[in-house]
């Protein structure tokens, strides 16, 4: 795996936070990438959840990198006391060493709220979102390129495979409309069906009979006259 690199790092951050990225914090992640108990699953954690601390300015980096930790523990099967007192040991340890009739308590305690903390649910919610969706960025750069082929390709073999994957890729997808009706509604349905059944039969026995078709169509077919409300 190719180690980050500082302008890597920093195209991902907000103005702000690119300002104070430092070679120290890019040494620190390729340090914990070469640690086994994290490995390659953290860089792509750190990568992809860039977003989650690029929205907002108040997460500094070494609280995001401590957060990413976290959460690629628990993606690797460790609870989160376990987590918890691996991202921060010298925490841990003075707990001990201050409370160490309660000190499994305090750090349980501790651990839970830290995995509720706003950083670490932030990590959770883009980290949730759908792979197609984190890159979009990347789809819309494929499409682009297809689209360049299409139009400058010499090869006509080229351009009509270019042109089957933006049809494929561009077509709206198709959208059932469902409509539900409930039992009043159906009810107001099911009475005009049958009055229009009605009203066929009593149009075709008036033609059997010689009335005239206008005399049939000036007629009051329907009566909808509402019923006055007793006072």
């Amino acid at each position: 795996m190719n180690e980050l690199t500082l302008p890597i790092v920093k195209k991902h951050l907000n103005s702000v936070q690119a300002k104070y990225l430092k070679q120290e914090h890019v040494d620190t992640l390729n340090k914990i990438a070469k640690d086994p108990e994290y490995g390659e699953e953290f860089v792509h954690i750190y990568i992809e959840n860039m977003e989650a601390i690029s929205s907002s300015s108040r997460f500094k980096q070494e609280h995001y990198i401590n957060a990413v930790k976290f959460y690629t523990l628990l993606e690797s099967g460790y609870n989160l006391t376990q987590s918890y007192m691996k991202v921060f040991p010298d925490r841990a340890e003075r707990r001990r060493e201050v409370n160490p009739e309660t000190y499994e308590v305090v750090i349980r305690n501790e651990a839970s709220r830290y995995n509720t903390s706003a950083i670490v649910n932030k990590i959770r919610e883009f980290s949730s979102q759908p792979v197609k969706l984190l890159f979009r960025h990347v789809l819309l750069e494929a499409i682009e390129t297809q689209a360049k082929l299409m139009r400058n390709s010499k090869s006509d073999h080229v351009r009509q495979k270019a042109s089957e994957v933006l049809i494929r890729e561009l077509k709206p997808d198709e959208t059932k409309l469902e409509i539900g009706f409930d039992e009043e509604t159906t009810s107001v349905i099911d009475d005009l069906r049958k009055a229009a059944e009605k009203l066929a039969i009593s149009e075709m026995n008036s033609v059997k009979a010689g009335i005239p078709l206008n005399d049939i169509s000036e007629s009051i077919i329907i009566d909808v006259t509402p019923e006055e409300a007793d006072e």
